[in-house]
Formats: structure tokens, C-alpha cells, sequence
């Protein structure tokens, strides 16, 4: 079985927001070998705890800071003169 990545917090929304949408997500869960979500990705979604997530068998990884601190629209965080993230 393959693993997969949900990189899309609309993803899980989508899924969540129909009536059986955890029903359909454990489902799909069965079909892979993991199933893996960003943490930040499900910081977004207001409507499942990490404990739900773990429960649907769905497996919370740890985002990088580095790639916390830059978004699609711009740094997220600033630079000190030390050229550390604060």
C-alpha cells in the first residue's frame, strides 16, 4: 500500500463538512498505507482536534520551521540582524 499526503486544509473540510465525511475519511484511510497531514495544515481546520485526526487514522507531522516561515504570501515571520527566525 502507498502512503499519501493531505496538503490542503479545504481537503479536509470538504470531507468533514459531509454528512458522513469521517465515515469517508476512516474509509480512505484503509486504502493507504499512511495517510499524513502537516500540523499547520490542521491548524486550519477548526473542525477536527488531533486527537480525531489520530483517531481517523490520519498521521500529524511536524512542519520544519523554515517552511513556517514563509507562505505563498510572503514571511510569516521577520529576521533579526543574527539572521534567526523570531
Amino acid at each position: 500500500m502507498d502512503d499519501i499526503a493531505i496538503c490542503d486544509a479545504n481537503i479536509l473540510i470538504d470531507f468533514l463538512s459531509a454528512s458522513n465525511g469521517k465515515i469517508a475519511i476512516s474509509a480512505i484511510s484503509s486504502l493507504f498505507s499512511n495517510i499524513y497531514v502537516p500540523d499547520v495544515i490542521l491548524a486550519e481546520v477548526s473542525m477536527l482536534s488531533e486527537i480525531e485526526a489520530k483517531e481517523l487514522k490520519l498521521k500529524i507531522i511536524e512542519t520544519p520551521l523554515n517552511e513556517v516561515s514563509t507562505s505563498e504570501h510572503g514571511r510569516l515571520s521577520q529576521k533579526n540582524t543574527h539572521n534567526q527566525i523570531i
